[in-house]
Order: C-alpha cells, then structure tokens, then sequence
C-alpha cells in the first residue's frame, strides 16, 4: 500500500487516517476496519481484494461505487426493464466509440 500511495502522490496520509496508523496498517500491525480498507481502495484506485491479497486483476473493475449500487438494484428489475437499461448502455458505449473515432480522424 505504501507504494500505491506514493504512485498516487499521497504522500504520508489519506484522508482522516494519521499517519501512525496508516503505517501499522501497511506493516501487518494492524487490521484497518471495513470502512477504512474500502475508503483506502477507493482512494487508491484498487480493488479491496488487491489490498487484502496483492492480487491484481488482469481486468479493471469497476470502482465507481455509485455505478455497482444501481447495478445491484437493477438485479431486482423486471427482465424486459433490465434489458431496457442495457440497451441504453449499450448505446452510450456506441456514441463515446463514435466520437473517439471522429475525434482520431480530425485530431
């Protein structure tokens, strides 16, 4: 974790945790509440998981926490509603290809 946050340029704290603390958490001293170890992955743009186990995942999940609550939300939709929402998806994902690929040709 030390790493990651110099990478980050974090220097010696994040957030409202000093930097005593921190430094037992990345020594083994200490176990950081839940909390703390999903606010320190946020932060540092990892996966709860990485932090936990180095292990990192060959693809990038999402950590915008927002998106995965609606996500789970939408698990409780009706069918034809979640397939409603993909699509909309799926047509975002089609518009932002479209303008990287207009921005490429006039760039």
């Amino acid at each position: 974790m030390r790493r990651l946050r110099r990478i980050a340029g974090l220097g010696a704290q994040i957030r409202d945790i000093r930097f005593g603390q921190l430094n037992k958490y990345e020594c083994g001293l200490n176990a950081p509440p839940m909390e703390k170890l999903i606010q320190m992955a946020e932060i540092l743009n990892v996966t709860v998981d990485y932090l936990l186990t180095g292990d990192n995942p060959d693809d990038k999940p999402i950590h915008n926490t927002r998106l995965l609550e609606r996500f789970r939300i939408l698990q409780k939709f009706e069918r034809d509603d979640q397939e409603a929402v993909i699509k909309l998806i799926d047509a975002m994902i089609v518009k932002h290809r479209v303008e990287n690929a207009v921005a490429g040709v006039n760039g």
